[in-house]
């Protein structure tokens, strides 16, 4: 369809018109905005609203899938309480397949560790409270979106074209009298496994591209958009290894793109139980830092320390005084 000029040009009586009725519409509707779902985090994190961006920066294995897993779930069941039905979240992974997705999942809900899944050394009872979720997962409105281990055969190529089409299909979903379904927030994990469209002069611009794309998505669909990006290989060599705004790997659109940034660290990564991470102690293995370096309209930077459990998927606030919200300086984390 030809685009029509018209389409991008509002005069002063159209913006009025339009942003006085979306001003009223957020009043009316307070809880629109998804909020992280950490009460700590949300007393400083400004709920995030339709068409904007996040992104969580971290290195392998410190928190990307987690946090966007955790917050997805929380989003959903959030939706499901409140008996919203024409809402869903959406989950797109490049990383793993979906099967092991819902692995996380069902760990976190029913208290089974996922390696215990992973190894099939599941009883009776436990491979029963697995069946039981799956029954009750049918009605907790997340949807995935990636490859299976059961449709392996046919393997569908993913890009953010075909992520466009498929988001488009789930808005006109027609099964089960499901129909005409809002997209409530998408999550993508995570920004460097998705293949470029086309072929780019460098991995720089591609990645760029491709986090415009993820950008345009959410203002689309009208939904807020998560998506995780790897950090850099260089942020390992700090002291402490704290991701920063620029750091993603491949891309340097991500201070101009989004709309949020986070970080999410692991001290135990990097240093021994007891060990100091910058200007605190290392206190085992789930000991997790995230830090808000952007967000729009609101104040930042702030740090939280949490604890993060990977074999249940859960992420919680810590219970010393070391996870207080403070503005993030240099002499509130590093020991330089």
């Amino acid at each position: 369809m030809p685009n029509d000029p018209l389409d991008i040009i509002f005069s002063p009586a159209q913006v009025a018109r339009a942003g006085t009725a979306y001003i009223e519409n957020r009043c009316a509707n307070p809880t629109d905005g998804v909020p992280f779902g950490v009460p700590i985090v949300d007393a400083q994190f400004l709920p995030m609203l339709p068409g904007e961006l996040l992104t969580i920066i971290s290195r392998p294995g410190h928190g990307k899938t987690m946090n966007l897993m955790r917050w997805a779930r929380y989003r959903a069941q959030w939706l499901q309480e409140r008996n919203i039905t024409d809402r869903v979240v959406v989950y797109l992974t490049f990383e793993q397949h979906i099967e092991d997705l819902h692995a996380f999942n069902a760990a976190a809900e029913i208290g089974i560790p996922v390696d215990l899944m992973a190894r099939g050394r599941l009883d009776k009872e436990q491979l029963e409270l697995v069946r039981n979720y799956g029954v009750r997962r049918t009605s907790i409105p997340i949807w995935f979106m990636g490859h299976s281990q059961e449709r392996r055969k046919k393997r569908p190529h993913i890009d953010l074209s075909s992520i466009d089409e498929s988001l488009m299909r789930i808005e006109n979903w027609e099964e089960e009298n499901r129909r005409d379904l809002k997209i409530d927030m998408l999550f993508v994990d995570y920004l460097q496994r998705i293949p470029f469209e086309g072929r780019p002069e460098s991995k720089t611009i591609g990645m760029d591209d491709n986090l415009n794309k993820i950008k345009d998505l959410g203002l689309k669909y009208a939904c807020p958009v998560a998506v995780g990006v790897q950090a850099r290989r260089e942020v390992d060599e700090r002291n402490p290894q704290i991701p920063e705004i620029g750091d993603g790997q491949w891309t340097s659109a991500i201070e101009q793109v989004s709309d949020r940034v986070m970080a999410s660290v692991r001290p135990i990564k990097y240093k021994n139980e007891h060990e100091s991470f910058g200007k605190t102690i290392v206190e085992g293995r789930n000991q997790c830092l995230i830090v808000l370096w952007k967000q729009k309209l609101g104040d930042c930077p702030f740090f939280w320390w949490l604890t993060f459990d990977p074999q249940y998927n859960r992420l919680n606030e810590a219970e010393e005084q070391i996870y207080k919200t403070v503005n993030l300086t240099e002499e509130a984390w590093s020991d330089k």
